[in-house]
């Protein structure tokens, strides 16, 4: 059963990266001020330094993403956070895809695969759940030329046994 939901979520992730690049040219058709435009935004590749606070298991995280343009309204988004726990070792791995309606405005919302991977500190056993992620959030830097700008972000993790609400804040640093 998850390595079908895992299949799922992967294929979905696909058709969003081939549909995203051919979205944003029939959006440009559309609104010819777009292209006429000198002052067009310039999607960059950001490194995201997050921390924040799992809800449910009322546990501190900590992590970091990229934030790769597939357009001008699209980013790939891979990324980790640590879980400060006291009886295991949890990590959790990202795959997202980011959409944001204007660029420089400062909404933002997407979603992608999450995988939870867990290490209790007394066994050699790990445990694994594949699962998704849906979050919208503030990014407070859409002037241009702004190497860092703050971001806040919402998200819902859902896995087959449990879903849980995280909010996170941190830094967006401009990678050149």
């Amino acid at each position: 059963m998850k390595s079908r939901i895992f299949f799922q979520l992967l294929i979905a992730g696909l058709f969003v990266m081939l549909i995203a690049p051919n979205a944003d040219a029939q959006i440009r058709r559309r609104h010819p001020r777009m292209r006429v435009s000198n002052r067009k935004p310039q999607p960059t590749t950001t490194l995201n330094i997050q921390f924040g606070n799992n809800f449910k298991h009322e546990n501190f995280l900590a992590g970091a993403s990229l934030g790769v343009p597939v357009g001008l309204f699209w980013k790939i988004s891979p990324g980790f956070q640590y879980y400060f726990t006291e009886d295991a070792n949890r990590w959790q791995f990202d795959g997202d895809m980011i959409f944001k309606p204007t660029p420089r405005g400062p909404f933002f919302f997407g979603g992608g695969v999450a995988v939870d991977y867990t290490l209790p500190d007394n066994s050699d056993e790990s445990f694994s759940k594949v699962g998704g992620n849906a979050f919208l959030g503030l990014d407070f830097g859409g002037r241009p030329k702004r190497s860092m700008a703050p971001f806040v972000k919402a998200r819902w993790t859902i896995y087959e046994d449990e879903t849980f609400f995280s909010l996170l804040g941190g830094l967006s640093l401009a990678l050149k």
